[in-house]
């Protein structure tokens, strides 16, 4: 659950989509620092240019299969 996630976490969100989860927790805490992945370049699009979108926030197209992961507290797999 979101609040199980600590408050200034670096979080990596695998398969993040639109980013509405990565959204989520980046409004639940600006101390954290979210990077979405992707591999659809379309959808990362959208994410980059939200309005919701705080400096703590990151979207990156990516395959999950061959990019290098970030050091992370906190990997999540939601639609991979």
């Amino acid at each position: 659950a979101a609040e199980d996630v600590g408050a200034s976490a670096r979080i990596t969100d695998i398969g993040c989509g639109y980013g509405p989860l990565c959204f989520m927790l980046s409004m639940l805490s600006r101390e954290r620092e979210i990077l979405g992945l992707d591999y659809d370049q379309d959808k990362i699009a959208v994410a980059m240019h939200s309005f919701a979108r705080g400096s703590g926030l990151q979207f990156r197209h990516a395959d999950a299969l061959t990019c290098e992961l970030p050091s992370s507290d906190v990997f999540v797999l939601s639609d991979v």
